[in-house]
């Protein structure tokens, strides 16, 4: 852990922020659930105007597009956003649990937020939030039947928002999301090669994971302090 620390701190010093994912195998991409699947890809304006037609009565507090994503994101179901954190923990708590499922070696991403959102507007230093123009446009391209009929204040690069907390489960792990734009690569592709520093990968062995374990014992002493519902209430108990 200290050198993971360490070395996290030595590859992103002068960062303002740092926004982490943790994966099982370093072989994944950062690419939304929803694009991993072309069939899956082409019926998003179906699969999102379904969801929010079926779910309204149980979520009437969903106010735009963008919420809307969040709320189908909780609930498992494919969207263009990607997940992060400022919680190192929390990402190392991803790279191990559930405990044994395609495990192959704990890999941590480490991206600049405000880098990112520079691909798209240069001169702006600040992370947009859902009503954002751009980040409410992105999300109605999940509502949209009509890909090309998209409103002019869509952004090509992903764009990273900091979300209202609309789930209890949002605050506890810290989390902020990145929603794709017209651009269907996986992050690490769609960065120009003359920016790639603003994105880390820090893959560690598999005898590395009984020390993430331990640590985790003292960071996170439970798994409802990282999902605060019922799923949390399960896994502790069982």
């Amino acid at each position: 852990m200290d050198e993971l620390c360490s070395l996290i701190h030595s590859a992103t010093e002068g960062w303002d922020s740092r926004w982490f994912r943790g994966l099982k195998n370093p072989e994944h991409t950062l690419l939304p659930k929803l694009f991993r699947d072309e069939d899956v890809a082409k019926r998003e304006g179906y699969i999102s105007v379904e969801f929010r037609r079926r779910a309204r009565s149980e979520l009437a507090g969903m106010d735009s597009g963008f919420n809307w994503l969040c709320a189908m994101q909780h609930y498992g179901v494919p969207t263009r956003l990607l997940d992060w954190t400022e919680s190192l923990a929390v990402a190392l708590y991803f790279t191990v649990r559930p405990a044994d499922l395609d495990l192959i070696a704990p890999t941590i991403w480490v991206l600049d937020p405000f880098e990112l959102h520079r691909l798209s507007f240069p001169t702006v230093e600040i992370i947009p939030i859902p009503t954002d123009l751009n980040v409410a446009a992105n999300a109605d391209l999940a509502f949209c039947d009509d890909p090309d009929g998209h409103s002019s204040s869509v952004t090509k690069s992903p764009l990273p928002v900091a979300p209202d907390f609309v789930f209890r489960r949002l605050a506890s792990q810290n989390g902020y999301f990145t929603i794709h734009g017209t651009k269907r690569a996986p992050l690490e592709e769609i960065i120009p090669t003359d920016k790639r520093s603003m994105l880390r990968k820090f893959v560690a062995s598999r005898h590395c994971v009984s020390d993430i374990w331990n640590a985790l014992d003292l960071l996170i002493p439970s798994s409802d302090a990282v999902f605060p519902d019922i799923e949390g209430i399960s896994d502790y108990i069982v």
